[in-house]
């Protein structure tokens, strides 16, 4: 898929397909690949840096993008264009494994020690 400037996959905590490819890195780092070409993209505004992302999730209906960041206990909620918009924080989110954003009921569910917990957007 990657054509030229292909990322280091080893340092990818999750990955992402909207039409393009987003992968959050260990880092904090968010990528974006389109056609398998690297796009500039760089997450601006957050309050305090990401530490430990795991899991990022978005979809082609979905303007933005949200990604756990379980060193901070919080999911983020940024636009495709990289602002902040929003976060979601609860002591669960540490020891979270997954999630999934459900826009129609207005929620996000996370997987944490065994149980399915509900947040709302």
């Amino acid at each position: 898929y990657f054509t030229t400037d292909a990322p280091n996959l080893s340092q990818a905590t999750g990955m992402a397909i909207d039409g393009s490819v987003w992968i959050v890195q260990k880092d904090g780092k968010v990528l974006k690949y389109t056609r398998g070409e690297a796009d500039t993209f760089a997450v601006s505004g957050l309050n305090k840096p990401l530490n430990k992302p795991s899991k990022i999730v978005t979809e082609i209906t979905m303007a933005n993008i949200y990604i756990l960041d379980n060193g901070n206990r919080r999911i983020v909620q940024i636009d495709k264009k990289g602002t902040f918009q929003k976060e979601y924080s609860a002591a669960v989110l540490a020891t979270a494994k997954e999630f999934e954003v459900d826009q129609k009921n207005n929620r996000i569910l996370v997987l944490s020690d065994n149980k399915v917990w509900e947040l709302p957007l």
